[in-house]
């Protein structure tokens, strides 16, 4: 929740309506000493919004900078089903890039499980510091690496911003990728520069994760055509194509498909046979 309670005019009860399944707690202000004096103003404020968050069966999620004093962050976890002590990702294109590449990174080149590390969340989706297709970026790598969805949103966007990126296909494919085990692998196909593909499953489906993080050359928007043997699909096979940001526009095809990606942009696609 931005700012303090009810800044927004925001209550968790408005943000189950949401159907959301985690509450974000935060506080403006947080003492950094070590004094036992020290106001308990962040912890009267998280065991306030957990009550409220307990009341409709939420997860609280609390964001605490790490030089918060031990003692008020002991007092903090016994309020809060997951502590954060790292700082958020800012609503800026250059933090979040910087989070992205490194867990993309990681991904590739590390063969430790889980892959799973809730220390690059949360988001902002769409804020006032990243254009729609920067937000897809983020929301492809959250997507694909079952990081924490926790979406800060402006209530005068909110509208916007759930219909354009936060669609409800999209968050229907985030849930039910959080309970797969298997580590997604980089696409190893026909190389585009400036493109990194990635492979995922959900039941017989194949979800292609497709990122450009920059605006290299030649500048404009670069096409990657993929065919059903290149997904380990049968090649004869009628396939359903739903492409999650073009309005989850879903198509029959039979051999291959085409993915169009802009510089600052990613593609989410879904594959499956029928």
């Amino acid at each position: 929740l931005p700012g303090s309670f009810g800044h927004y005019g925001l209550d968790v009860v408005t943000l189950a309506n949401w159907n959301v399944d985690r509450v974000l707690l935060t506080t403006c202000s947080v003492a950094n000493t070590t004094s036992s004096t020290t106001p308990l103003s962040l912890y009267a404020l998280l065991s306030t919004l957990t009550s409220l968050a307990s009341a409709v069966n939420l997860t609280s999620h609390c964001v605490v900078p790490s030089t918060t004093n031990l003692t008020l962050l002991h007092a903090v976890s016994g309020h809060c089903q997951h502590v954060q002590l790292n700082p958020r990702v800012e609503d800026d294109y250059t933090d979040v890039v910087r989070h992205v590449e490194a867990a993309l990174h990681e991904l590739n080149d590390s063969t430790t499980s889980p892959f799973y590390n809730a220390s690059f969340g949360p988001i902002v989706a769409g804020g006032y510091g990243l254009t729609r297709g920067q937000a897809r970026i983020q929301l492809t790598a959250w997507y694909l690496l079952r990081f924490p969805l926790l979406v800060a949103g402006d209530v005068c966007t909110s509208t916007t911003v759930r219909s354009s990126v936060l669609n409800s296909y999209f968050v229907k494919l985030y849930t039910a990728a959080l309970t797969a085990t298997s580590r997604p692998p980089r696409w190893t196909g026909v190389a585009v520069p400036g493109v990194d593909v990635w492979l995922s499953w959900i039941d017989k489906s194949v979800v292609i994760s497709a990122f450009r993080l920059h605006n290299e050359a030649p500048h404009v928007p670069e096409t990657l055509e993929m065919g059903w043997d290149d997904l380990g699909l049968d090649p004869a096979a009628v396939c359903t194509v739903t492409r999650v940001w073009s309005a989850n526009v879903t198509v029959n095809q039979k051999h291959r498909f085409t993915l169009t990606i802009p510089p600052y942009d990613a593609a989410l696609v879904v594959v499956e046979p029928q």
